[in-house]
């Protein structure tokens, strides 16, 4: 296990509590909040993870599709086309929507470059994250990709995601300054991870 960071150990704690196998990385306006990993990496190996081991991020890497291409439009940009899914780009070997890997720093630098305008440019980073639909019974506003959820310092951005083998919440807390990047190698481990996070680190 690796913990650091001044709320790394409380943070270490309660993973141990939830059976929490992965990496759970939280940044503040003035650095690193906490950090934490805990679990294996590579059992035929008898690897640790680490904070730079790479998990897949399944669906999460909408994220990035929309910043590169605009969204997931249609083919052939055909207005009142079908907006396609990246679900179909699953491998059968099991890799997660899209291919994607990442370790949790790097995650934390798209969301900086995301959130600081680099990326896109303020306008359009405001138009992504933008709400055009609610989800009433998730309790979720979804914008272009970009899910928004919560209110005051507990509002976040961000997207998550999973498959079998892979689970990852990405989240921007715009109100408290904190990005959040939680990465299991086991299902159902990163909802409560977040909300762990989020009660220690946000607030």
């Amino acid at each position: 296990m690796t913990v650091a960071g001044p709320r790394g150990d409380d943070l270490a704690a309660g993973l141990a509590e939830r059976d929490f196998t992965g990496v759970v990385l939280a940044v503040g306006p003035d650095g690193l909040l906490a950090a934490a990993t805990r679990g294996v990496a590579d059992l035929a190996m008898g690897r640790l993870i680490t904070v730079r081991s790479r998990f897949g991020i399944a669906s999460a890497a909408k994220l990035f599709t929309a910043v590169t291409i605009g969204y997931l439009v249609p083919p052939g940009g055909e207005p009142g086309g079908v907006w396609r899914s990246n679900l179909y780009a699953i491998p059968a070997r099991g890799r997660p929507d899209g291919g994607a890997f990442a370790p949790a720093a790097d995650l934390v630098r798209f969301l900086d470059a995301f959130r600081e305008g680099r990326l896109l440019g303020a306008a359009w980073r405001d138009e992504m994250v933008r709400p055009r639909v609610r989800d009433e019974r998730e309790e979720v506003d979804y914008g272009l990709a970009w899910w928004r959820q919560g209110e005051g310092r507990g509002r976040w951005g961000g997207h998550p995601g999973g498959d079998p083998g892979y689970v990852a919440q990405v989240r921007w807390y715009p109100e408290a300054g904190v990005r959040l990047i939680v990465l299991a190698n086991r299902s159902n481990r990163a909802g409560s991870a977040a909300a762990l996070a989020e009660a220690l680190l946000v607030g």
